[in-house]
Protein backbone atom coordinates (compact mmCIF):
# COMPACT_ATOMS: atom_id res chain seq x y z
CA UNK A 1 0.00 0.00 0.00
CA UNK A 2 0.97 3.52 -0.58
CA UNK A 3 0.53 6.37 1.85
CA UNK A 4 1.03 9.57 -0.13
CA UNK A 5 1.30 11.80 2.90
CA UNK A 6 4.36 9.93 4.12
CA UNK A 7 5.88 9.28 0.70
CA UNK A 8 6.68 5.77 1.81
CA UNK A 9 5.40 3.14 -0.60
CA UNK A 10 5.90 -0.57 -0.62
CA UNK A 11 6.38 -2.13 -4.00
CA UNK A 12 6.61 -5.76 -4.91
CA UNK A 13 9.83 -6.24 -6.72
CA UNK A 14 10.99 -9.65 -7.87
CA UNK A 15 9.00 -11.42 -5.21
CA UNK A 16 10.14 -9.36 -2.20
CA UNK A 17 9.03 -6.20 -0.51
CA UNK A 18 11.17 -3.13 -1.12
CA UNK A 19 10.38 0.16 0.43
CA UNK A 20 10.77 3.28 -1.70
CA UNK A 21 12.47 6.23 -0.03
CA UNK A 22 12.83 9.35 -2.22
CA UNK A 23 15.90 10.44 -0.21
CA UNK A 24 17.84 7.38 -1.37
CA UNK A 25 19.39 6.95 -4.79
CA UNK A 26 19.69 3.81 -6.82
CA UNK A 27 22.95 3.00 -5.01
CA UNK A 28 21.38 3.26 -1.62
CA UNK A 29 23.38 6.35 -0.46
CA UNK A 30 21.60 9.12 1.35
CA UNK A 31 21.51 12.63 -0.23
CA UNK A 32 20.57 14.44 2.96
CA UNK A 33 23.92 16.24 3.57
CA UNK A 34 27.19 17.41 2.06
CA UNK A 35 30.12 15.17 1.41
CA UNK A 36 33.47 15.87 3.01
CA UNK A 37 34.91 16.96 -0.34
CA UNK A 38 32.12 19.50 -0.84
CA UNK A 39 32.72 20.95 2.63
CA UNK A 40 36.48 21.22 2.02
CA UNK A 41 35.97 22.98 -1.33
CA UNK A 42 33.45 25.38 0.21
CA UNK A 43 35.86 26.23 3.05
CA UNK A 44 38.71 26.77 0.58
CA UNK A 45 36.60 29.19 -1.48
CA UNK A 46 35.53 30.97 1.70
CA UNK A 47 39.15 31.24 2.89
CA UNK A 48 40.40 32.65 -0.41
CA UNK A 49 37.52 35.16 -0.50
CA UNK A 50 38.27 36.25 3.06
CA UNK A 51 41.99 36.68 2.31
CA UNK A 52 41.20 38.81 -0.75
CA UNK A 53 38.79 40.95 1.23
CA UNK A 54 41.41 41.54 3.94
CA UNK A 55 44.02 42.49 1.32
CA UNK A 56 41.62 45.01 -0.23
CA UNK A 57 40.90 46.46 3.19
CA UNK A 58 44.63 46.76 3.98
CA UNK A 59 45.29 48.49 0.64
CA UNK A 60 42.48 50.94 1.37
CA UNK A 61 43.92 51.77 4.78
CA UNK A 62 47.41 52.28 3.28
CA UNK A 63 46.01 54.56 0.58
CA UNK A 64 44.09 56.59 3.15
CA UNK A 65 47.26 57.01 5.25
CA UNK A 66 49.30 58.12 2.21
CA UNK A 67 46.58 60.59 1.25
CA UNK A 68 46.49 61.95 4.79
CA UNK A 69 50.29 62.39 4.81
CA UNK A 70 50.32 64.25 1.47
CA UNK A 71 47.44 66.48 2.57
CA UNK A 72 49.25 67.26 5.82
CA UNK A 73 52.46 68.04 3.89
CA UNK A 74 50.66 70.44 1.53
CA UNK A 75 49.03 72.27 4.44
CA UNK A 76 52.34 72.57 6.29
CA UNK A 77 54.15 73.80 3.16
CA UNK A 78 51.47 76.43 2.52
CA UNK A 79 51.72 77.52 6.14
CA UNK A 80 55.50 77.88 5.84
CA UNK A 81 55.23 79.89 2.60
CA UNK A 82 52.74 82.23 4.28
CA UNK A 83 55.12 82.66 7.24
CA UNK A 84 58.01 83.38 4.88
CA UNK A 85 56.00 86.04 3.06
CA UNK A 86 55.50 87.91 6.33
CA UNK A 87 58.79 87.43 8.15
CA UNK A 88 61.54 86.73 5.61
CA UNK A 89 63.21 89.36 3.54
CA UNK A 90 63.43 87.84 0.10
CA UNK A 91 67.16 88.08 -0.48
CA UNK A 92 68.20 84.59 -1.51
CA UNK A 93 68.29 82.37 1.54
CA UNK A 94 67.95 78.78 2.66
CA UNK A 95 66.51 77.56 5.95
CA UNK A 96 65.29 74.30 7.46
CA UNK A 97 63.39 73.12 10.48
CA UNK A 98 61.03 70.59 12.02
CA UNK A 99 57.22 70.74 12.14
CA UNK A 100 56.94 67.79 14.51
CA UNK A 101 55.18 64.50 13.92
CA UNK A 102 57.98 63.36 11.62
CA UNK A 103 57.50 66.25 9.16
CA UNK A 104 60.57 68.34 8.37
CA UNK A 105 60.89 71.35 6.08
CA UNK A 106 63.52 73.19 4.12
CA UNK A 107 63.10 76.41 2.20
CA UNK A 108 65.06 78.14 -0.50
CA UNK A 109 64.61 81.63 -1.93
CA UNK A 110 66.28 82.29 -5.27
CA UNK A 111 66.25 85.57 -7.22
CA UNK A 112 65.02 85.13 -10.77
CA UNK A 113 67.05 86.70 -13.57
CA UNK A 114 65.58 89.81 -15.12
CA UNK A 115 66.75 91.78 -18.08
CA UNK A 116 66.13 95.29 -16.78
CA UNK A 117 67.17 96.98 -13.58
CA UNK A 118 63.75 97.55 -12.04
CA UNK A 119 62.82 98.47 -8.47
CA UNK A 120 60.82 95.25 -8.18
CA UNK A 121 62.55 91.90 -8.20
CA UNK A 122 61.01 88.44 -8.55
CA UNK A 123 62.06 85.59 -6.29
CA UNK A 124 61.26 81.90 -6.52
CA UNK A 125 60.34 80.43 -3.14
CA UNK A 126 60.53 76.65 -2.71
CA UNK A 127 59.42 74.82 0.41
CA UNK A 128 60.16 71.09 0.64
CA UNK A 129 58.39 69.00 3.26
CA UNK A 130 59.76 65.52 3.99
CA UNK A 131 58.40 62.74 6.17
CA UNK A 132 59.18 59.07 6.82
CA UNK A 133 57.06 56.28 5.37
CA UNK A 134 57.15 52.50 5.19
CA UNK A 135 59.01 52.54 1.88
CA UNK A 136 61.57 55.22 2.69
CA UNK A 137 61.19 58.96 2.92
CA UNK A 138 58.56 60.92 1.04
CA UNK A 139 58.79 64.54 0.02
CA UNK A 140 56.67 67.28 -1.47
CA UNK A 141 57.91 70.51 -3.09
CA UNK A 142 55.75 73.61 -3.23
CA UNK A 143 56.88 76.54 -5.37
CA UNK A 144 55.65 80.11 -5.56
CA UNK A 145 56.92 83.47 -6.72
CA UNK A 146 57.19 86.58 -4.61
CA UNK A 147 58.05 90.11 -5.51
CA UNK A 148 60.23 92.36 -3.42
CA UNK A 149 60.40 96.08 -4.04
CA UNK A 150 63.61 98.01 -3.42
CA UNK A 151 62.30 101.29 -2.03
CA UNK A 152 65.63 103.02 -2.77
CA UNK A 153 65.06 102.43 -6.48
CA UNK A 154 61.45 103.60 -6.64
CA UNK A 155 61.01 106.23 -9.35
CA UNK A 156 64.19 105.22 -11.17
CA UNK A 157 63.99 103.42 -14.48
CA UNK A 158 66.38 102.16 -17.06
CA UNK A 159 65.25 102.19 -20.67
CA UNK A 160 66.38 99.80 -23.36
CA UNK A 161 69.71 99.91 -25.16
CA UNK A 162 69.01 103.17 -27.08
CA UNK A 163 66.39 101.54 -29.25
CA UNK A 164 64.67 104.58 -30.71
CA UNK A 165 62.64 107.64 -30.00
CA UNK A 166 65.68 109.90 -29.74
CA UNK A 167 66.05 109.50 -26.00
CA UNK A 168 68.95 108.01 -24.16
CA UNK A 169 68.75 106.13 -20.90
CA UNK A 170 67.15 107.75 -17.91
CA UNK A 171 69.35 107.01 -14.95
CA UNK A 172 69.14 108.60 -11.55
CA UNK A 173 65.85 110.34 -12.20
CA UNK A 174 64.01 110.91 -8.92
CA UNK A 175 60.30 110.72 -8.36
CA UNK A 176 58.68 114.10 -7.59
CA UNK A 177 57.46 114.47 -4.06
Amino acid sequence: MCDIRRANCEVMSAGRNASFDPARTSHGFSQRGFTLLEVIIALAILGVSFALAMELLANGVRSAKASEDYTQAVLLARQKIAEMAITTSLRGSAEQGDFGGGFRWSSEVLPLPQEENLPARLYQVRVRVTWPSRRGGKSLDLYTMRMAVDENMLGQTVSGQGGGGGGGSLLGRQKKK
